[in-house]
């Protein structure tokens, strides 16, 4: 949960960073998710309703369509790395849903 937590402070961070400067979004300013743990931060236990926002604010957020007033502000040479990187997350974020909303998962 804290790990949750300090995701979603990065994200805010960067969205105001966005809103109030006109510099470069670098990929090291992207607070991409950490290999191996939850993009959605469902948790099991967690019930449906609560594990339903969670999918649909990931799902909005790492959906490569969305993400072209970030990338409007990545400097050229780093483009295609976030752009390739974004792909990866939306792919793990996809097999995160397919657990989520298959069998045992908490949004059968």
């Amino acid at each position: 949960a804290a790990a949750l937590e300090r995701h979603e402070a990065a994200w805010a961070q960067l969205e105001s960073s966005m809103e109030n400067n006109t510099g470069p979004v670098r990929m090291s300013d992207i607070p991409w998710p950490p290999e191996g743990a939850s993009i959605t931060g469902v948790c099991p236990g967690d019930p449906a309703p609560v594990a339903k926002r969670r999918l649909a604010a990931a799902l909005r957020r790492w959906h490569p369509d969305k993400w072209r007033r970030i990338l409007d502000r990545v400097p050229s040479s780093e483009q295609a790395l976030v752009t390739e990187r974004v792909k990866a997350v939306a792919q793990r974020l996809l097999e995160e849903k397919a657990r989520l909303t298959g069998p045992g998962g908490v949004l059968r």
